[in-house]
């Protein structure tokens, strides 16, 4: 069952600061990532602090970043009920990740 995420506060933010359209809402991104991955939104969203679904949301966190480098970092956090500074962290584990 997929769920399918109505817009959220963040998705609005973020549009009225850009001045561009980009092609995925920010639902878009979440579902397809959890698809792709194989694990629940509800699980990529949720309080989970199990390893493997840690990793997943940080990956998410930084695919989004990629994808909308506009949206703020409290945006971002918001639409996974983590504060910014969590974004921060799994933008920087992402990355230390990559260069190993």
């Amino acid at each position: 069952m997929t769920l399918h995420l109505l817009p959220t506060q963040a998705d609005r933010a973020w549009q009225r600061a850009t001045r561009f359209t980009c092609e995925r809402s920010l639902s878009e991104i979440i579902s397809t990532f959890a698809d792709e991955r194989g694990v629940k939104v509800t699980d990529l969203v949720g309080p989970s602090k199990k390893q493997t679904l840690a990793r997943h949301r940080q990956d998410c966190m930084a695919t989004i970043r990629r994808e909308k480098p506009s949206m703020s970092l409290p945006d971002i956090g918001r639409a996974f009920n983590r504060d910014h500074t969590t974004v921060l962290h799994a933008l920087r584990a992402v990355e230390k990740r990559a260069a190993q």
